[in-house]
């Protein structure tokens, strides 16, 4: 499942993420003031689909008071871009820094964006609801029991492996949150995201090593990342653990502490200064991030925002 098509320019672009973008700034006009809506977006009636008004919907206050909060940096910032003179007069810039901030401290935007996202995967690859129902339906308790065994011997192998105090903390909090994750699909019977997650754990992360060797591997990796990160988060219908990690986060944590752990090693050398290499890892991601930040990504966005406030945590 590989939400990527060429464009004409020989890009790639990812059409799911587009669809829900699109979706969700037609939430935004369908919330509007009617005077804004009908004075600089009069060709947009402000209806909206039957599944996309659900969504719009789910708690109607929160939502109205998030979305009006955005029309006036919004339509800034749209037309910031009109070729009339008195553009010039509008500070874009600040409008779209000011959407950013509002939508990274959003409730509603993680929720809207994961909803509005999953719908499109959905839409695109009919069959996830088969995986759905089936996972619902059925109790496989005991696998789920062990299948999350399987996970931490795995983890703690690395653990061992790792030789590295720095990078053994990595699996270290990823062994502690292992059984709230496991309570966590024992309770919402989410057998699918467990088997795609172990898959992952077990098989697709121990190859990276080799993947990351060269330029078209790793893009690869990165397509795929982006892939498994979306299905992960779509098989568990929900974006809130209250006993810890979801999935979706519990991934990422897992390929950044495989990294740290054994691919970044092979092309440093930090004998002797080790707190070196923390700081090279935060420089990699920091970069990663002003290049990702407005990539339209809906996965990669959020679990930037999630980096970003476990930095500030530390």
């Amino acid at each position: 499942m590989n939400a990527l098509v060429q464009d004409a320019s020989g890009g790639s672009r990812d059409v799911v993420a587009a669809s829900a973008v699109e979706d969700f700034y037609k939430i935004l006009i369908s919330y509007m003031d009617p005077e804004l809506r009908a004075t600089f977006t009069p060709t947009a009636s402000g209806e909206l689909q039957p599944e996309v008004r659900r969504i719009a919907q789910d708690q109607p206050l929160e939502n109205a008071a998030f979305y009006q909060e955005l029309q006036v940096p919004y339509l800034t910032a749209v037309l910031s871009g009109a070729r009339q003179p008195s553009a010039k007069l509008l500070d874009g810039a600040t409008a779209r820094k000011q959407l950013e901030e509002l939508c990274a401290s959003s409730d509603v935007f993680r929720r809207h964006a994961r909803a509005l996202h999953a719908l499109h995967w959905k839409k695109k690859w009919p069959v996830l609801n088969s995986y759905l129902e089936d996972q619902r339906a059925v109790d496989r308790s005991q696998e789920l029991y062990a299948a999350f065994d399987r996970l931490q011997v795995h983890l703690r192998a690395q653990q061992e492996a790792a030789r590295d105090s720095e990078r053994t903390v990595r699996f270290d909090a990823l062994l502690s949150k292992l059984e709230g994750l496991r309570d966590w699909a024992l309770t919402r019977k989410l057998y699918w995201a467990t088997r795609l997650y172990s898959h992952l754990t077990l098989e697709w992360m121990p190859k990276l090593r080799s993947r990351l060797a060269d330029a078209e591997g790793t893009e690869a990796v990165g397509r795929e990342l982006r892939s498994y990160s979306a299905l992960l988060a779509i098989l568990e219908e929900t974006d809130r653990n209250p006993r810890g990690l979801t999935f979706h986060e519990a991934f990422l944590e897992t390929v950044r502490a495989f990294t740290f752990a054994t691919t970044l090693p092979r092309y440093t050398d930090y004998r002797g200064n080790p707190e070196r290499f923390s700081e090279a890892v935060d420089g990699l991601f920091t970069e990663f991030k002003q290049r990702y930040t407005h990539s339209g990504i809906v996965e990669i966005e959020l679990a930037l925002h999630q980096w970003g406030r476990e930095v500030a945590a530390r």
